[in-house]
């Protein structure tokens, strides 16, 4: 399967196209980028500050596209991010917007590109995949920062229009920046990109900051903080809130799929302190929302199922519920993809198997190994010898 094989379902939720402008921020307002520029010589130059931003948003619509690789579209975002750099060091008003915009990028087409995003907070990223993600979470944190300084100081300034100014207030400083700071410290407190001895104080800070926004959102947005929030108080405790956060996205099955994931995810966390009890948790929700889910979503679950399994079996005090095959994840997954889904399924769950057994041995492992031996072309004799034996 492509490494970018959820990157549809990252780009329409937490992580996607949900972090567009709110509808209850701005149904009235043009978007960030569109907003009129100030009259200024310096604004309305040929070739420039308006030139570089009419190119930034035909190479943003470039950067959300479907590409068959990682490759093409971490291209993209570079050259996305090389051409908006003069818009981030410039001193025009309209410069937090197009802060806030960056940080909207690294959420979302950042994190899709090659699954970096929920395959680091839910499934066992590859250490390439683990360092995109911490660094776009950073620079999300440092974007939303930067833009909250830059809309401060030009209405302080006063070098802002009316409007602008009035939108700089209302929308940017009270709603957009705080949802996209919020959303970004509690993401990157799960994948781990958050200093430990920090983490649990922002998360909890951007937890409750979600909370107190979320009943004024609407559509997507609200579902983006739900999910948020939701994640930051499984986090810090207060389960209870958790819980309620998050069961609704899990069993709506009209909710983004990936959200959904996230949802399952927070949800087997909360449900118990030890790693065979979240065990538990995690096999009572894919049985009862799995089905509903697609293929590459039901093996990214069976990647935390495994990350659980392996906690459980390290842990002196764990119970039996410990005991269960660590793959059984995977081979959920494919068993329940259709027919003609099945063959494409067993391959990339016996992959995750023969990637991850180490020194672990049965007959799931061994045919696991043996069909990556035969993929590998070198010892492909060795491996055909393997599944005949």
């Amino acid at each position: 399967m492509s490494g970018r094989f959820i990157t549809a379902q990252l780009m329409a939720m937490a992580l996607g196209a949900v972090m567009l402008h709110p509808t209850a921020m701005a149904a009235a307002q043009a978007p960030a980028s569109q907003v009129p520029a100030p009259e200024s010589p310096k604004a309305n130059a040929a070739g420039g500050i308006d030139a570089v931003r009419a190119a930034v948003e035909v190479a943003r619509e470039d950067a959300r596209r479907n590409f068959t690789s990682t490759a093409a579209a971490a291209a993209a975002l570079a050259r996305l991010e090389r051409l908006r750099a003069p818009l981030l060091e410039s001193d025009d008003p309209r410069a937090a917007a197009w802060l806030a915009d960056a940080a909207e990028d690294a959420l979302t087409v950042g994190l899709s590109i090659d699954s970096c995003g929920a395959t680091t907070i839910v499934g066992i990223p590859s250490a390439a995949q683990r360092d995109r993600a911490t660094t776009l979470l950073g620079d999300a944190l440092a974007r939303t920062r930067a833009a909250e300084r830059s809309a401060r100081a030009a209405i302080s300034a006063g070098t802002a229009t009316p409007e602008l100014s009035s939108r700089l207030d209302s929308v940017e400083l009270a709603q957009r920046i705080p949802l996209l700071r919020a959303c970004a410290a509690v993401l990157a407190g799960w994948a781990g990109a958050l200093p430990a001895q920090d983490a649990p104080a922002i998360m909890e800070s951007a937890a409750m900051r979600l909370a107190t926004m979320r009943g004024g959102l609407t559509g997507n947005a609200r579902a983006l903080a739900d999910l948020c929030c939701g994640l930051g108080m499984v986090r810090t405790g207060h389960r209870a809130d958790g819980d309620a956060a998050l069961a609704p996205i899990a069993a709506d099955p009209n909710a983004q799929p990936a959200m959904r994931v996230l949802a399952i995810a927070g949800l087997a966390e909360n449900a118990a302190p030890s790693a065979s009890g979240r065990r538990r948790a995690l096999d009572a929700l894919r049985a009862r929302h799995g089905g509903t889910l697609n293929d590459e979503l039901r093996l990214l679950l069976g990647d935390l199922d495994f990350r659980l399994a392996r906690a459980a079996a390290a842990d002196a005090t764990a119970d039996r519920g410990a005991g269960a095959s660590p793959w059984r994840g995977w081979l959920e997954a494919v068993a329940m993809a259709a027919p003609a889904r099945r063959a494409d399924v067993r391959a990339e769950a016996l992959a995750r198997v023969a990637r991850n057994a180490e020194s672990m041995d049965d007959p799931v492992v061994r045919v696991a190994r043996a069909l990556a031996a035969i993929r590998g072309g070198d010892s492909r004799a060795q491996g055909t010898a393997a599944l005949r034996a």
